[in-house]
């Protein structure tokens, strides 16, 4: 390598997107709306929509078989979806488990953290992969469930906050390997009642938070608004037009 092959400018790729949010916020049909999209369902979130999708997986073995005949090429599709994390990472336990041939059912039945060690790696041959489908042109879209959590920071009393919805560590590592995480949610209001007491006010309508705060994770580097409409226009707005990136 050589100073020749410095590439200065900015560099527009394929985005890596991991979407969590609340029961029935939209999360699938938001992916519906990415560029000419497949999806691999490890559940059946996707069935009342007219997409493209391979046949529901049920095993690790079968969700990788399915990357691979993507990464073959060939097929059109720009857009990869995986609907969703938390049902691949119950394959990927499974897969562990049976491969063990021990009578285990969880992660900790390995003992001293070695089982969620061992999903991490599946878990990074997983990004691998992916990574070859964005090299090729394809963006990736990974949906999750969101659950509450009490988190503990070390400078700080603990509090609860929105987290995607598996394995800890495995969790991180696909937040830590993402372009852009975003917490999709319900906007609520709180109002007094007549009686002092705090109530929740809604009307339905969606949004999306793409910067963390101490109720969510989420991050993005295209400096978008840390709260904006649900919708997949938002997104592509934001890449096809990056604002300066404030964060790390």
């Amino acid at each position: 390598m050589s100073l020749d092959d410095v590439i200065t400018g900015v560099v527009k790729k394929p985005r890596r997107l991991l979407v969590y949010g609340v029961p029935s916020v939209g999360k699938t049909t938001f992916a519906a709306q990415a560029p000419n999209p497949i999806f691999i369902p490890t559940e059946e979130g996707a069935n009342d929509l007219d997409v493209a999708k391979f046949p529901l997986v049920k095993s690790y073995d079968e969700f990788v078989n399915r990357l691979r005949e993507l990464v073959k090429g060939g097929h059109g599709y720009e857009t990869v979806v995986i609907d969703t994390l938390g049902a691949l990472d119950l394959l990927i336990i499974k897969h562990l488990c049976e491969k063990e041939k021990k009578g285990y059912t969880a992660l900790e039945d390995w003992g001293f953290g070695r089982g969620p060690e061992l999903a991490k790696a599946l878990w990074n041959q997983v990004c691998s992969m992916l990574d070859h489908l964005k090299d090729q042109g394809m963006t990736i879209v990974m949906l999750a469930h969101a659950h509450v959590k009490h988190f503990t920071p070390p400078d700080s009393d603990g509090y609860d906050r929105y987290e995607p919805n598996f394995t800890k560590k495995c969790a991180a590592l696909m937040v830590g390997w993402s372009d852009e995480v975003f917490f999709a949610n319900f906007v609520v209001r709180t109002k007094q009642t007549s009686a002092g007491k705090t109530q929740g006010v809604g009307q339905g309508k969606r949004t999306m938070f793409t910067e963390e705060r101490p109720a969510y994770n989420a991050k993005n580097r295209l400096g978008m608004k840390p709260e904006t409409d649900f919708t997949w226009s938002e997104y592509q707005d934001a890449i096809t037009n990056p604002q300066p990136f404030k964060g790390n």
